[in-house]
Parts: C-alpha cells; structure tokens; sequence
C-alpha cells in the first residue's frame, strides 16, 4: 500500500477537522450548498465529476475514526478517498492499488470491534471480500472472506447482535445474502438465505422495533418482503406485494417512524410500517404512471424532520416527496440509473456513480438550482433575460421577447387571434399559440412545439432562432442554451 498517500489521508483529515472541516462544506464545489427552512422545487444539474475512475459503488463515512466525514469510492482502478479541501474543491486524498479482482462494492464500519473504522471492498468473478484496516503505518487486508461465487452486488454495515457489534451484510448478484460476523482473526459468514427462498436482489438494514437492534429488510423477486431479527432461524414479519420489486429502501417519510418502501413493476408503491410484530400497510399501494422507481434512496437535508427519496425512473433522476396519498416530485434532472447516491451531509450537493459501463460508472456532484435555472449564452457572452425559461418535454422555451432583444427582432401581436407575427432584417415568422403550424417566407412548416401564452408572454418553438439565421445547442442535463448570431 502507498504510505505517502495513506499519511496525507490522516494530514489533511486533520486540516479539514472541526470549523476548517465545516467553513469548507459551507461552500464546497458550489454546488448548490445552500440550507432551504423548506423544499422548492428544483432541477438537478450535473456540477462537476469527481477524481475517481470507473466508480462501481461509494460510501459517505468516517475512515479515520476522527468523526470526519469521507467519500469512499471502489472500482477497476482501486479505492479512493475524497473530500473538499478548504478551497471548495474536491480532493483525492487516498488512493490504493486494485485487488486481485475488480471492486464491486464497499462499506465502512467497525467490522472487527476494535472501535477504528474498516473498509470491506466486495469483488467480482468468485466474490471475495476484501476488509482494510488502518495500522497507523499504512492500509493494509487483515482479512479475506470466503467465496460467495458471485460478484458482490452491495455490502452494508448491521447491528445485529445483542452485544451492539458490527456485522457485515453481503448480497451477490446470484440473490444470495450472507451475514459475516469477525471471529478470532477474520471474517465469518453467521448467516446465509439461499435463492430457494427466492432471488434476493434488495436487501437493507434498518431499526424497525425500537429495541436498539437493527433488523434485515429483504425484497426477493417472488414479491415477499421479509424482515429478519436475530438468529434469524425464520422471518421475524413478512408481506407481499404485486409484481416484481424494482427498488427498495427505509424511510422517515413522515417524520415519526421509519417505513419500508418497495417499487415493482406494476407502477406501484408500497409503504411499510411496523406494529406489534408485523408488517402493517402504512397506506394503500399507490399506482402512478411515473413509477417504477428502479432506484431509491433516503436523503434529509439539514434542519428537516424527514426523509425524502432519491430515486431514477425512466424520466431521469428526482427528488420525491411522500404523502399519505400521492408522491410528489420536488427536484428533477436527466441522470442514467444510479450505481449509488448520497447527500454529502450538511449540504444541498447530491452524488451519484451514475452508470455508464456495465458494473461502473462517473461519479458527479450534482447541484440543486431554481426550477426556471438556465445558463444561456449569446456568442459566448452569458446574456440575461426579462422572462424566466419555460420547460417542455426536455425542450427549453424562451419568450418572444427574450428572442426579439437578442436577435433584434420586431413583434407584433394580434390579442384577438393569439397570433403573433415576428419581423427579422431580411425573414419573417407568423406564430399562433397552441398551433405547431408556422408561416414563414418559404411556406408553412410544423413547429416541434406549440406557442404558449404564459403570463402575458408568448413562448415560442426551441428551434425559433434558426428561423432568424441563428444557431443553437441545448444541453438538457446541466440546462446550458447557447446560441450563434453569426455576427
């Protein structure tokens, strides 16, 4: 292992610790950091890619045991630790070579009960499990699992036992969870749930009863969701659902308690809670054109009582909001499926390893900004506009008036037809709101959206410059419009 690397791993922990530590999250990246007393709604915006390649899964924890707070990163290329510096940059501060196999997943926790962090790295191929402990020297594999004869689908940290240890829950991509406990000089499975119960594929632990212990949460593709309580000889509860799950997670949608939270594929949604031993329908599955979610994830933000959920469906990544009888989206962008998510703690900065390869992914801040955000460019000077953005299907409509500054067009408009006629030097364009049709000198063509009248102010199709000589480029993802005069 590299010792220079591990060394400034503990220096810089250490020179972003305490006010250093929280003056940099206050500004870090820029990324949207601001603290809301309430949601608004909000478009997610890829801000920027972070130092690690091919990332396969991340962790946000403490690695050091000083209580700051890290990114813990595995792929191909190894393990990374990042963070802000104090500069409001993200840094990489630990970087160790691959294993023996690719890195497919990761969790950080006291594994060997020693009370100093540990890093489990799950692999592909056979599925070993790799742990990395700290030795004051350098990181170094105190142990290797044995095979789980598939690749490590997700690894997490549980508190199972009564003795308030830390044990390791794996899942391989066959449906297979185990459960290692650190006995004598390395890791254990204690517990396993074959794939005659069914393919297991979402597995979390979670606290449901309130005896301090925590509890597994399992969906399998047979539609059961089992919880499981030590020695899990059987399930301690279980429920069913309609269709195959797609996603789950546990939540404090409501502030009072944690529920479990199954998408399938039938577009509907789930809630669970627990009472007197059982799993109780929180609310009737709720059905949605939106749904399935094939991704989820608690986030809270600073100074909220309660969770909302990170969760991609086929329209992209969003924020959603839970009520007793509807989902509702609080922030939306345009990502591919999530290999993991987290909200970096304190702030509004969201990551996610979104998937581009098949086990991998580029991991990315994402900034939170106002709905009617827009970074629009004219001839390469960011140029302001009078009327905020108008967003339809993927597409970005500005006004009439907005165009007319930039392109140093004449407007006139006919209230008692909804007709507005558009003057170029040497073109014209006649518009009607709601009607694709548009009359230009060359004949009549149809407009990829209608015109819109919105507060007193006509939108107009996307493509409404290069009827003017124009050019432009829409980035939907991170919301950029640039347009070219010519000039």
């Amino acid at each position: 292992m590299d010792n220079a690397l591990s060394r400034s791993l503990l220096h810089i922990s250490g020179r972003l610790g305490g006010p250093a530590l929280s003056a940099a999250l206050l500004c870090v990246l820029a990324v949207g950091l601001i603290f809301h007393p309430f949601v608004r709604a909000a478009v997610l915006i890829p801000d920027a890619d972070l130092p690690a390649p091919a990332v396969a899964d991340f962790v946000v924890a403490d690695v050091t045991g000083s209580g700051d707070v890290h990114l813990v990163a595995v792929g191909e290329d190894g393990l990374f630790v990042l963070a802000p510096d104090d500069e409001a940059t993200w840094i990489r501060l630990l970087s160790l070579p691959p294993l023996p196999a690719p890195a497919t997943s990761v969790a950080v926790g006291d594994f060997i009960g020693d009370g100093v962090p540990s890093i489990a790295v799950g692999t592909a191929q056979a599925g070993a499990i790799y742990l990395l402990r700290w030795t004051g020297g350098h990181w170094a594999v105190v142990a290797q699992s044995v095979y789980l004869w598939a690749p490590v689908s997700s690894l997490a940290p549980a508190r199972l036992l009564t003795d308030g240890s830390t044990q390791l829950v794996a899942a391989n991509e066959n449906g297979v969870v185990t459960v290692f406990n650190w006995q004598d000089t390395g890791l254990v499975p204690v517990w396993q749930r074959q794939v005659a119960s069914g393919r297991a594929p979402y597995v979390a632990a979670a606290s449901l009863t309130g005896d301090g212990r925590q509890q597994l949460i399992i969906a399998d593709d047979e539609g059961s969701v089992s919880v499981w309580s030590w020695p899990m000889t059987e399930p301690q509860a279980r429920a069913f659902v309609w269709g195959t799950p797609t996603a789950l997670a546990v939540a404090d949608v409501t502030g009072g308690r944690p529920e479990v939270i199954v998408s399938t594929d039938e577009r509907l949604l789930y809630r669970f809670t627990w009472e007197d031993g059982r799993l109780m329908q929180a609310m009737s599955p709720l059905h949605d054109a939106r749904l399935p979610f094939d991704y989820m994830t608690p986030i809270r933000w600073s100074g909220h009582l309660s969770d909302y959920l990170l969760a991609h469906n086929l329209s992209g990544v969003g924020v959603w909001r839970l009520s007793s009888s509807s989902i509702a989206l609080i922030d939306e962008g345009w990502a591919s499926p999530p290999l993991a998510a987290a909200l970096w703690p304190g702030t509004d900065a969201i990551l996610i390893a979104e998937r581009t390869g098949e086990r991998s992914g580029t991991l990315r801040a994402w900034a939170r900004r106002p709905s009617n955000f827009l970074d629009f460019t004219v001839d390469g000077v960011p140029a302001a506009l009078s009327d905020p953005p108008l967003s339809q299907q993927d597409q970005i409509m500005l006004s009439a008036r907005d165009w007319a500054d930039v392109l140093g067009l004449r407007l006139f408009w006919d209230a008692s037809r909804l007709r507005l006629t558009v003057v170029g030097p040497r073109t014209y364009a006649i518009l009607t709101v709601g009607e694709r049709a548009v009359t230009l000198p060359a004949g009549t063509r149809a407009a990829s959206l209608a015109p819109v009248l919105r507060d007193g102010r006509t939108y107009v199709p996307p493509e409404f410059p290069t009827w003017f000589g124009a050019t432009y480029e829409w980035d939907p993802r991170r919301r950029t419009l640039s347009v070219s005069t010519g000039n």
